[in-house]
């Protein structure tokens, strides 16, 4: 092992530097609480989870579709965080807070590798470590799975540098070893890849045919470096095949896990699922440049008008064709740009998972592309236009300034589901989504005035009626109005018939009025529905039914279903 020299002493500390004020940016995350938006299914109502790491629950974590993904890491890392800080909120933030300050050192570890001079790979590094668009996921305990999982990435594309530099088996097996453990952590890095494959054009030079895609050696590049084992395309595109097979059997895990839990949305139509696509990259693009009105929630548009939509495409198809046409003088951006649409792609809704139009956290690896590309150029006009450096350099500070100082205001946002969810409806307006989430926080704070006030906002503007129904009757449960509780989830399960939580309140609204008769056969619904992959739900259906069953005289059956709650998840074996 080499000796590290000047150069790389001062590169580790513009890495701690940069860090260090993206920790500094974030650093509000640390006052702020769990919300009710996942964090109940990762953490707070997780019993799982909150037994910590165990023979068990690892085993749990690598054999569990649970949360309509497959990701044992992310699981393993929640369980070390309540080993190590129990229910304590400020411990979990600050776990995810130290993954997104290595993060922005590994990104600027990898720039530096890439060739990019080092107050370049500075300004990249803190354009990714600085940028509000990731307050969602560093901010967000549920979201763990993307600062892990892009770590590992990070780290795998590290590796895959080196393996550029002198190929070999061992080289190749450390880069699929860390493409698998973030993977493990969550599903996005799939394109890796292939954005591996961007980096072999350009800067590591190493495509040679087709003849169309080679450099000419006056290239724009960072630092000059010479061609590392260069090859076709073809060529390159096989030598990466374990990474594809290990790509490829993470997507069918995935799809598999959140269809079996009901989060891909298929009943929206493939047309309409296109144009969001084509208006989300444009949103994506938008808000990273100017990255104002974010929100947790970004609901689907009632239609996308085809002229609208049109226009985005336009407007991609215009940059995309730019971008190639200068290929050959500024490859960064041609690099930058596909690393965009391209790492983008699982994530753009064609496959619809949940009822967003976008999200936020969707940025954090695609946004690593158009950091590259924003860097370079700049730096290539700065250094082509001497007498701009010194209004380049106030620039780049200005804009770094200014994404900290969004950074710091948008964590604050994420300080408690009712401020979260209230944010979200000021930044979109019409947002029926976040008003439902509102909704259901104001009754869990005994505000049902105000609460019935947002469902009524929340239905008119097209919320889910089932989802309406079952926040009515809560209310109306809470006000002790059993009769018209019960008709409430009636309603609603006129309209979703197995709908889990519709089922289990009106079982516990039965049990309440002393009608095991009735309320029996529903809790059992419940259990034969497995309470919808909710462990909550299915805890509360035993329970309320052991109760139905002992109003029933039927005791010893209750006994048993008491104990299939305690057993429910592994929570008190």
């Amino acid at each position: 092992m080499r000796r590290l020299g000047k150069k790389d002493w001062i590169d580790l500390a513009a890495a701690l530097g940069a860090a260090v004020l993206a920790l500094v940016a974030f650093s509000p995350g640390l006052g702020n609480g769990f919300v009710a938006f996942d964090d109940p299914l990762y953490v707070t109502q997780n019993p799982v989870t909150q037994q910590g790491l165990s023979a068990a629950t690892v085993r749990w974590a690598f054999t569990t579709g649970f949360a309509a993904n497959w990701h044992p890491l992310t699981w393993l890392s929640v369980m070390l965080d309540v080993d190590l800080f129990g229910l304590n909120a400020r411990g979990h933030h600050l776990t995810s807070l130290l993954f997104h300050g290595l993060n922005t050192a590994l990104v600027f570890a990898l720039m530096r590798r890439l060739g990019l001079r080092r107050g370049t790979s500075a300004f990249a590094a803190l354009f990714f470590g600085l940028h509000p668009l990731h307050v969602e996921s560093v901010s967000w305990v549920a979201e763990r799975k993307d600062v892990l999982s892009l770590c590992f990435g990070l780290l795998s594309l590290l590796a895959y540098v080196a393996y550029a530099e002198r190929p070999s088996a061992r080289r190749m097996a450390l880069v699929a070893f860390l493409l698998a453990l973030g993977l493990m952590a969550k599903p996005m890095l799939v394109t890796l890849p292939f954005a591996m494959l961007l980096l072999d054009w350009w800067p590591l030079r190493r495509v040679t045919r087709p003849a169309w895609l080679a450099l000419p050696d006056e290239a724009a590049a960072p630092a000059p470096r010479p061609p590392a084992s260069p090859a076709a395309l073809g060529g390159l595109a096989r030598e990466k095949l374990p990474l594809f097979a290990l790509v490829a059997l993470s997507c069918w895990i995935t799809y598999a896990a959140q269809a079996a839990s009901g989060s891909v949305a298929v009943h929206i139509p493939l047309a309409y699922r296109i144009a969001n696509a084509i208006h989300s990259y444009v949103a994506y693009l938008w808000k990273t440049l100017v990255p104002l009105h974010l929100s947790a929630l970004y609901p689907l548009a009632e239609n996308l008008a085809l002229e609208r939509v049109g226009l985005d495409l336009l407007g991609l198809g215009a940059l995309t064709v730019a971008a190639w046409r200068m290929r050959s003088q500024r490859p960064y951006l041609l690099v930058g740009w596909l690393w965009f649409l391209g790492t983008l792609v699982p994530m753009i809704g064609v496959v619809q998972v949940g009822m967003q139009a976008y999200a936020d956290r969707y940025t954090y690896l695609p946004s690593l592309g158009l950091g590259l590309a924003l860097t370079l150029l700049l730096a290539d006009t700065a250094r082509r236009l001497p007498a701009a450096r010194v209004a380049s350099a106030l620039g780049a500070a200005a804009l770094l300034g200014a994404l900290g100082v969004l950074t710091w205001r948008q964590t604050h946002v994420w300080h408690d589901t009712v401020t979260l969810f209230e944010h979200a409806v000021s930044a979109t307006g019409r947002n029926p989504l976040a008003r439902m989430s509102l909704a259901g926080e104001l009754i869990e704070g005994g505000e049902l005035a105000r609460a019935e006030t947002v469902l009524e906002q929340a239905a008119s503007e097209g919320a889910p009626a089932e989802a309406v129904h079952l926040s009515t009757g809560t209310i109306r449960h809470r006000q002790h109005r059993l009769d018209d509780a019960l008709r409430e989830f009636d309603a609603g399960l006129a309209v979703k018939p197995d709908d889990p939580k519709l089922l289990v309140n009106r079982g516990i609204i039965l049990t309440e009025m002393q009608r095991p008769g009735d309320a029996i056969p529903t809790l059992e619904r419940v259990i034969a529905l497995g309470g919808g992959n909710d462990a909550t739900v299915l805890i509360i259906a035993h329970r309320t039914l052991a109760n139905a069953l002992r109003q029933a005289g039927r005791d010893e059956e209750a006994g048993r279903q008491m104990r299939e709650a305690d057993a429910v998840g592994g929570a008190r074996r």
